[in-house]
């Protein structure tokens, strides 16, 4: 046992890096490498979707800093569309969490699966209504990136797809 647990504090000082030193900033935030810090890029901005991180000209934007690329207006977009999209992860995990815990307990209880059905639907449910949370706080980002892209004179075209609600029922809005 002793030896089990030797290895496994070696094993753990091994996984930390030795030469990790965080770089102070006179405001206490801490560097962050390869990430833009001092001075303020030119260029397009782009989001990666997969990550949500801001580049301008292909170098990331600290998210703290964003506020020295944005006016205020595209800065309180773009704070609104981060917002939005962390509630969404907290309504989505909730909603997931929630079916697998059911799911899980009802294996673990030996119980009849159809009896979780209810909990299951009430969990999607409350999954999907994150979705559209996602999306809004999404959208709200990639205004702010594209108003800061016109107003530096960096716009590209990009079709824009709505859907709309009809007399005669739903329909899609392709906006040029």
């Amino acid at each position: 046992m002793k030896r089990l647990f030797i290895i496994a504090l070696l094993a753990i000082a091994a996984a930390v890096p030795l030469s990790a030193q965080d770089v102070l900033f006179e405001d206490e935030k801490t560097a962050v490498p390869g990430v833009a810090q001092d001075e303020v890029l030119t260029g397009t901005m782009t989001v990666n979707h997969l990550t949500g991180r801001i580049a301008v000209n292909g170098v990331d934007v600290d998210p703290r800093l964003v506020y020295r690329y944005f006016s205020s207006e595209e800065e309180a977009l773009f704070n609104r569309g981060n917002s939005l999209e962390e509630i969404s992860g907290y309504i989505i995990g909730a909603g997931v969490g929630t079916a697998l815990g059911t799911f899980i307990g009802t294996l673990i209880a030996g119980r009849d699966l159809r009896r979780g059905v209810p909990a299951y639907i009430a969990s999607g449910v409350v999954a999907l209504v994150g979705l559209p949370i996602y999306f809004i706080g999404r959208g709200k980002i990639n205004k702010a990136v594209s108003s800061f892209n016109t107003s530096h004179g960096y716009a590209h075209y990009s079709p824009e797809l709505t859907i709309g609600v009809q007399d005669a029922g739903v329909g899609l809005a392709l906006r040029f």
